[in-house]
């Protein structure tokens, strides 16, 4: 923004951070064992040894949606003492000097706020690792620092010739709108970005057939939606693992699993219909699915939607 220092460092008192999650429901939350990966998380950030977890019920129940009822807030909030306020009027002070000054001290950063109502209950760890940047958590899981090079690796190891293997970034990079991620280092990225830059670094080899297991629920909507798009234009066999219900209206052929055992298969339209077997499995509808239904009984509409904005049409008409 450009404004002084000398300006910042008189007029601050403090700097309030905030995020929202999604609440566990009281009623229906349950506890789990941690994985290595939580574990590790804890022992970094907390200096906790935690084995146990509250996390959500799929399922949901009667008083909340899979598992969740309402938004919470997490927090970060830093009061301007006076050391920070003298490094911030000194111009020689750099940026990652001034954040090891605030970050060893009493502030609770906004991970470790996030991870305290995680032990409480209150929201779940897949919560916190959306929304909250959890610095150098996939050390094991990127081969390079910047996004390009990581774009670039397995390309590289597949002998792709290098102008070849660059005008493909670049295209993708254009089609996904993420060109100004190029430069960046991987760990400074939302999870979101992270999660896509992994997607991405994959799609280039030009797959047939691209496997994901849960994956979509941590892509932006515009993002998921250019993923459908981009697999469907190259042609490219998609097979999505997930249980969230709603990711039921971007398929194009649907296979409910229970006990490891085909139930039902089909179209989404003939699987979310009439007298679906999904609530009858503890699976609830997607939200846009189960409202039509409810209209319906109502007469307000005549048939099921899957489309946000087409009944939003119909309703406005």
């Amino acid at each position: 923004m450009d404004v002084e220092r000398y300006l910042l460092s008189t007029a601050l008192s403090g700097i309030i951070s905030q995020r929202l999650a999604k609440m566990l429901c009281p009623t229906c939350r349950y506890q789990r064992n941690t994985t290595k990966y939580e574990q590790k998380v804890f022992k970094k950030f907390m200096n906790m040894d935690v084995l146990k977890i509250w996390d959500s019920n799929p399922k949901g129940c009667e008083h909340c949606r899979r598992g969740y009822r309402g938004r919470i807030a997490i927090h970060e909030v830093l009061e301007i003492d006076d050391d920070i306020r003298s490094a911030l009027s000194n111009d020689k002070v750099e940026k990652k000097d001034l954040a090891k000054m605030v970050y060893s001290g009493n502030t609770i950063t906004m991970l470790q706020d996030a991870l305290i109502k995680c032990l409480e209950g209150k929201t779940s760890f897949e919560e916190v690792y959306k929304n909250i940047e959890i610095e150098n958590e996939d050390d094991d899981n990127y081969e390079n620092e910047f996004v390009y090079e990581e774009l670039l690796y397995y390309q590289d190891q597949l002998g792709i010739n290098f102008k070849e293997a660059e005008l493909k970034i670049k295209d993708i990079a254009s089609f996904f709108k993420i060109e100004h991620l190029l430069g960046k280092k991987i760990y400074s990225l939302y999870i979101c970005d992270k999660v896509l830059v992994k997607i991405l670094a994959l799609l280039l080899l030009s797959p047939k057939v691209f496997i994901v297991d849960n994956l979509l629920s941590y892509l932006k909507e515009d993002k998921r939606k250019l993923l459908l798009k981009y697999l469907k234009e190259k042609e490219i066999s998609f097979i999505n693992i997930t249980t969230d219900a709603e990711e039921i209206l971007f398929s194009d052929v649907v296979v409910v699993i229970n006990n490891f055992k085909s139930v039902i298969s089909g179209s989404p339209k003939s699987i979310l219909e009439g007298n679906s077997i999904l609530p009858y499995m503890g699976i609830k509808l997607p939200f846009i699915v189960d409202l039509s239904h409810n209209l319906i009984l109502y007469n307000v509409v005549d048939k099921i939607y899957c489309d946000n904005r087409k009944l939003v049409d119909k309703l406005w008409k």
